[in-house]
């Protein structure tokens, strides 16, 4: 027996979203229908970033926005009543509307950079992922936004010259001056500083991620490549680092000369274990 919550029922109809079943009831008669997809999507590039920030606004911004306009909308009341010679006194509300105006501006100013970082960095895996795209007539399989209970992987390639795992850093750039990213080897500089969350660690723990995957789906050791790739930045790196650190245009040159260390098989189901992780992950 499918039991229908009452806050799903508008208008005679009832959606229930996730790939599964649309009932529409029409009088007394329920007809199930089932979706044509048969499995969720993939994923599209920076939807995570896209869900946090849809998640801070819910949380951060909407939230001190309405608490606000219900005091003033009370304050409104009252003067009417005021006005009018009704009893109530409208001091009380409107001083209250008064604070929670205040703290509202203050809890919205306080997140206002986080959400510009996020826009930010979610605007560098859109850009990244449309460009990796191009890569698709090379013969690679791409992938983006792989999520995982650790944090999601950007972007991956998987293609003849191997598997590459992307990690796209969207970061400021001071105006007026030149500045670079400079890895050593050890760590990363943006701009002559030392990231908060070291992104060397964060690259290593997305091969990680996609190297249990892989190996899930083929039981096989493929080479992985770890990117840590900066949008429109000038990068600098030791020769023959395993990582590369560089930005969009050198990744294009670094690939396309890489020599072929994937049969076309190996490159196939590869792709076929992350695209199958990814599709279960999804209809959890």
């Amino acid at each position: 027996m499918l039991i229908i919550p009452k806050d799903l029922v508008y208008s005679g109809i009832i959606i229930c979203i996730e790939y599964d079943y649309v009932i529409t009831i029409k009088g007394q008669t329920m007809i199930e229908t089932r979706s044509p997809l048969k499995e969720p999507p993939l994923r599209n590039p920076g939807q995570s970033g896209e869900e946090q920030i849809n998640d801070l606004m819910m949380d951060k911004v909407l939230f001190w926005l309405m608490m606000p306009a219900v005091f003033v909308l009370g304050a409104m009341l009252e003067w009417y009543h005021y006005l009018f010679n009704s009893p109530p006194i409208p001091i009380l509300f409107t001083i209250c509307a008064i604070a929670m105006a205040g703290l509202s501006f203050y809890k919205i100013r306080g997140n206002i950079p986080l959400i510009r970082q996020y826009i930010r960095g979610r605007q560098g895996e859109i850009v990244v992922g449309q460009f990796l795209e191009d890569f698709r007539k090379d013969g690679y399989h791409v992938f983006h936004d792989i999520p995982s209970p650790n944090g999601n992987v950007d972007h991956v390639l998987v293609g003849p010259g191997g598997v590459f795992v992307i990690e796209t850093k969207t970061n400021s750039k001071p105006v007026g001056r030149e500045c670079r990213v400079e890895y050593d080897g050890t760590q990363v500089k943006v701009d002559g500083h030392i990231p908060d969350r070291d992104p060397v660690a964060q690259v290593k723990a997305a091969v990680s991620q996609i190297d249990q995957i892989i190996q899930r789906g083929m039981s096989k050791n493929l080479p992985i490549r770890p990117v840590l790739l900066y949008v429109r930045w000038f990068t600098t790196q030791p020769r023959g680092s395993d990582i590369w650190v560089i930005n969009e245009k050198t990744l294009l040159k670094f690939v396309r000369s890489s020599y072929k260390k994937l049969s076309p098989e190996d490159a196939r189901l590869a792709a076929s274990a992350i695209e199958v992780y990814v599709r279960s992950y999804q209809g959890k």
